[in-house]
Parts: C-alpha cells; structure tokens; sequence
C-alpha cells in the first residue's frame, strides 16, 4: 500500500464525516447516511483511484464458522443486554405502551442500521487502514490501538491518533 494513500484515506474519510454531521446537524437527514458510509466510501476511492485496487477490501469470513456466527450473534444479544439493563435500572422509560413485543421490534428495527454502520466502519478502517499500517511496519498491538483508539473516538480526540497513524505511515 503505497504511503500516500493512507493520508487521502484518513483525510477522505474525516472529510466525508464531517460533511456527513454537518448535514445531518443541519437538518439533512442524509448527512447522517453520508457519515454513517465515509469509512466505506473513503476505502472505495482510496483503492480504485489511488492504484491498490480493490483486492483485500476485508470483505468475507476467515477462520471456523462457529466464531464468525458468535461475531454476527454476539451484537444483537449485547444489544438486548443493553436495553433490558436500562429497562431495569429505570434507565429507560417505557411509556404508556411499553410493552415487550414493543420493545422487541424497536430494538430488532434499530438493529439492521446499526450493523451496517458497524459493517462500513470495519470494512473502512479495519480494511483499509490496518492493512496500511501493516505494510508499513507498524507493529501489531500498535496498529490495533491506533484503530482501535480512532474508532472509540470518531471526531472527538481522534486528531492525536490519526498524527501518529500517518507518521506510522511515513516510516
């Protein structure tokens, strides 16, 4: 992966965000779409445009199915955790008609967007920029810090993990 690429990906992807959240604050529903696919769409550009092609995008299952279906399984049942720890604790109020089968099918509706936006994330970043990383040099356990740390911080504090992923990428 030729260095410069992994600057227009980061640079694209955080373009791409931002324009994304701005609409959305904004009032444009799309915006939230927009931000919800930059890492995706950055890692497509970066690929088809900039010579690395589209090979290795991360897509498909690798090792034993059993961990592959416990990876896609163990979402909805953290996200079940989650809502009936908030339904217990009163953290979450039901209203007048919150029944089960309500909360059911709210979750199960949030569920399908909320693996998509976790799909383009890892097909973006783990896709792209870990591998980038890897080519470079950077050690394991510090490639997955400096995408782990910038995908627990989105646009809050990522500007200290992106400065050390590109002089990574400089070496």
């Amino acid at each position: 992966m030729r260095f410069a690429n992994g600057w227009r990906f980061v640079g694209i992807a955080f373009g791409l965000a931002i324009t994304g959240g701005g609409a959305l604050v904004a009032g444009y529903a799309a915006g939230g779409l927009i931000f919800i696919l930059s890492p995706l769409i950055a890692a497509i550009i970066v690929r088809a445009l900039g010579g690395d092609g589209l090979r290795g995008l991360g897509v498909g299952l690798h090792g034993p199915i059993g961990w592959n279906l416990l990876a896609i399984l163990l979402f909805p049942v953290a996200m079940a955790i989650a809502v009936g720890t908030g339904i217990a604790t009163g953290g979450v109020e039901l209203g007048p008609k919150g029944t089960a089968e309500v909360i059911a099918w709210a979750a199960l509706g949030n569920l399908v967007p909320r693996m998509i936006f976790a799909a383009c994330e890892e097909f973006g970043w783990r896709g792209y920029l870990t591998p980038a990383l890897a080519a470079n040099g950077v050690p394991r356990m510090t490639n997955h810090l400096i995408v782990g740390d910038r995908k627990s911080t989105r646009l809050n504090s990522s500007h200290r993990c992106i400065s050390y992923a590109v002089f990574c990428l400089k070496k």
